[in-house]
């Protein structure tokens, strides 16, 4: 219930695969009870999934996007015996550079959720507590770019707003707090949003 510098460890990814199949973890130094007043850096996301997808789709979705978690892992409830059609899974992102702003590393959680609606929106918690798991796959050994990431992200969520004046508002914002984080996203390119039901195949049928 208590974390400080005696309790927290720094390791390598590989280290972090194998405590996650063995022990509870939570992801990020602390500097006493697990609240978001004693955040102090993370530089790795956990993403459930809990019935909503299995892990082989997921990870079609993730080359897709070209959005890579390092390794997934069988939570704890999942009941399939192997990964692949797992429908209860973790994901776990390490990324390009440390977070020590909380806000900033909750701008990252939710990118990944704006990139991957289905997932489980209560693991979004910058000092969630995840139970141990079974039955791992490592997926890359490179890590998630943080600039690319929320440029990506940003677009998903562009797609989401009815008004132009809504595409405005959310631009500013994630400008603002890029701006303020020294992000610098394609060279301050805004992603435009789509038009929605806009069918280009009919087009260039057309």
């Amino acid at each position: 219930k208590t974390f400080n510098r005696k309790t927290n460890k720094l390791i390598d990814w590989h280290e972090l695969l194998e405590i996650c199949l063995e022990n509870p973890i939570v992801p990020a130094t602390l500097k006493g009870i697990r609240n978001n007043k004693n955040f102090i850096e993370s530089q790795c996301v956990f993403v459930d999934f809990d019935d909503s997808i299995s892990c082989a789709k997921f990870l079609e979705d993730c080359t897709k996007k070209e959005v890579i978690p390092n390794f997934v892992y069988q939570t704890l409830g999942c009941k399939e015996s192997d990964l692949a059609n797992a429908v209860r899974f973790r994901a776990v992102f390490i990324l390009s550079k440390k977070i020590t702003e909380l806000k900033l590393y909750k701008a990252v959680q939710l990118a990944f959720l704006n990139i991957f609606p289905y997932a489980d929106k209560n693991s979004f918690k910058a000092t969630q507590f995840f139970y141990s798991g079974k039955q791992s796959q490592i997926i890359t050994e490179l890590p998630t770019c943080i600039e690319r990431l929320i440029y990506l992200s940003t677009s998903y969520a562009l797609e989401q707003t009815k008004t132009d004046k809504q595409a405005k508002d959310l631009l500013h914002s994630v400008n603002k707090r890029n701006k303020r984080y020294n992000i610098c996203v394609r060279n301050n390119e805004s992603p435009i949003r789509k038009k929605k039901h806009f069918d280009s195949d009919k087009l260039s049928k057309s």
